[in-house]
C-alpha cells in the first residue's frame, strides 16, 4: 500500500468520487465526516488500515484535533455547498460557513508535514454564462477558440 495519506471531507458528490478512486487504488485514506456511519454505507466495510473515519465538521474548529492529522502528507478537501440559496443551506451550510470558515479551520489545523493540499470545488460550473463567472470564463473561452 502506498504511504499516501488523504483526508477527504464530504459525504456526497465530489468526496464520494475521490474516496472511491483512492480506495480502488489501495491508497490509505482518512475521512472526516459529520456522520461517520455514512462511510460504511457508501464504501462498504473497509479494513481500518485502508480507511479510517473520524467524526467531525470543518465548520467547528474543535472537531479538527491535530492528532488526527499525524502522518498526513496530502489533503484533498471536498467540502462545499451550493453557490446560490437553496435547501442545502439549511443547518448552517452557507458558503461563508462551509467554504470560507470550514476551509480556514481545516488549514489552521493541518501540521507542517502536509506536502500538498487540493481544494476541490464545483462552484459556478453550471453558471458559466452568468455573472460573476461569465467575466472569468470569457478570456478562457476566447483563448480556447483562438487555438482551434
Amino acid at each position: 500500500m502506498d504511504n499516501f495519506h488523504d483526508f477527504a471531507f464530504d459525504g456526497e458528490g465530489k468526496g464520494q468520487l475521490v474516496v472511491a478512486s483512492l480506495l480502488s487504488r489501495n491508497i490509505k485514506s482518512c475521512l472526516i465526516l459529520r456522520d461517520p456511519e455514512k462511510a460504511s454505507t457508501l464504501f462498504g466495510e473497509q479494513d481500518n488500515e485502508k480507511l479510517q473515519v473520524w467524526k467531525g465538521d470543518t465548520r467547528n474548529p474543535e472537531d479538527l484535533d491535530p492528532s488526527i492529522f499525524e502522518g498526513v502528507t496530502h489533503v484533498i478537501c471536498c467540502t462545499g455547498t451550493t453557490a446560490f440559496p437553496s435547501r442545502r443551506w439549511d443547518g448552517d451550510n452557507t458558503p461563508e460557513r462551509v467554504d470560507w470558515e470550514g476551509v480556514r479551520n481545516l488549514m489552521s489545523a493541518l501540521p507542517q508535514s502536509v506536502k500538498r493540499i487540493v481544494l476541490v470545488s464545483s462552484v459556478g460550473v453550471t453558471k458559466f454564462n452568468e455573472l460573476p463567472w461569465r467575466s472569468l470564463t470569457l478570456p478562457l473561452k476566447s483563448a480556447v477558440d483562438n487555438n482551434r
